[in-house]
């Protein structure tokens, strides 16, 4: 781009000058003072002039050319970091939606760990209480035969 308006400089500034000598020898021709071989200079100067002016012309529309072409990488560059911009914002939700489940597993596991533990405790307190069931029908069998054997010694003794 940059080469194509050093060109498109240059083109103006050897334009302008032929040009200026254009005028120069046509002010020189209406005056009436012809020099030897100017005519046929005056041509080749208007010719090269109209080349460089077509030359111009083509430069300008590349220009413009690529400009309109920048303009759609510009474009394009603004919709892929928009896209780029909006996969960022969803992986954020993503990655927040992930640390609430998260927090949320660790609660659940702490309430798993609280839940355990009770069921522990009731299992123990379970079997101590069957034990002292049984200790207590074991004693009352105690009680009992103790006092069947009492019963049964005083009826030996009496």
């Amino acid at each position: 781009m940059y080469r194509v308006l050093e060109a498109l400089e240059g083109d103006r500034r050897e334009l302008a000058r032929l040009q200026r000598k254009a005028v120069e020898m046509r002010r020189r021709q209406m005056s009436g003072r012809v020099l030897d071989g100017e005519e046929e200079e005056l041509r080749s100067l208007l010719l090269g002039a109209a080349d460089l002016e077509r030359k111009l012309h083509r430069t300008l529309e590349e220009v413009d050319r690529l400009a309109a072409k920048t303009e759609q990488l510009i474009g394009r560059q603004q919709e892929r970091e928009e896209q780029r911009r909006r996969h960022l914002a969803e992986e954020a939700r993503k990655n927040q939606a992930l640390q609430l489940l998260i927090y949320d597993m660790e609660s659940l596991d702490g309430l798993l760990r609280e839940l355990t533990d009770v069921r522990k405790q009731y299992t123990k307190a379970d079997g101590i209480h069957r034990q002292m069931r049984s200790l207590m029908r074991a004693t009352r069998s105690g009680v009992e035969e103790w006092e069947e054997e009492d019963d049964e010694v005083d009826m030996e003794y009496c």
